[in-house]
C-alpha cells in the first residue's frame, strides 16, 4: 500500500546549489536513480483519475508511488506537492526534481506534475501521466510544455 499525505503539510528540504550538487551523497544519488527508474517502469500505464497503480494512475499518484518507494511520503494532490521541498530555477533542473504546469498557456494554477528524468544539452526529459497518452516521457523544452511551466521543486 502506498502512503500519501492528504494534509496540507509536507516535508521541507534545503535548496542545493551547484556546489552542494557536487557533494550529493551516494545514498541520495541512489534514491534519485530509484525514483527515476521507478517512474519509467510506469511508462505505458493508462491514465486513471485518482489511480495509484499499474492498472491506471494520474500524475500526482505517480509522484506519490515513486517517492514512497524511497521512503518519502508525498501529498496526494499536485498543488500540495508543489509546496514540498525547495523551489529551483528552470535552468538548474536535474533528475529527481518535480515540475509543475498549468492546463493552458498563461494559467497560474498548478494542475499537473511530472518528474525530471534526464537532463542533457537542449533536453529536459520528464515522466508524467498524460490524460490522453497515459504515462510517458517527454521533453519539457518542447514549446507546448515550456509555455505551461509554472515552477519546479527539488526534494533531494
Amino acid at each position: 500500500m502506498v502512503a500519501c499525505q492528504t494534509s496540507k503539510t509536507g516535508r521541507r528540504s534545503s535548496y542545493r546549489d551547484k556546489e552542494d550538487e557536487k557533494h550529493t551523497s551516494l545514498s541520495t544519488k541512489k534514491k534519485i536513480n530509484k525514483v527515476v527508474l521507478s517512474a519509467r517502469e510506469y511508462i505505458g500505464t493508462p491514465y486513471k483519475y485518482a489511480g495509484m497503480d499499474k492498472d491506471g494512475i494520474d500524475c500526482s499518484g505517480l509522484i506519490c508511488v515513486v517517492f514512497n518507494e524511497v521512503g518519502i511520503v508525498m501529498p496526494r494532490q499536485s498543488q500540495e506537492q508543489s509546496k514540498v521541498g525547495s523551489e529551483v530555477e528552470f535552468d538548474k533542473l536535474r533528475p529527481g526534481d518535480l515540475v509543475f504546469t498549468g492546463t493552458s498557456k498563461g494559467s497560474k494554477k498548478i494542475s499537473h506534475v511530472g518528474l525530471v528524468s534526464h537532463v542533457a544539452e537542449g533536453k529536459i526529459m520528464f515522466v508524467h501521466a498524460s490524460t490522453q497518452k497515459g504515462v510517458i516521457e517527454e521533453n519539457l523544452m518542447d514549446k507546448w510544455y515550456k509555455s505551461l511551466f509554472l515552477k519546479a521543486i527539488r526534494i533531494f
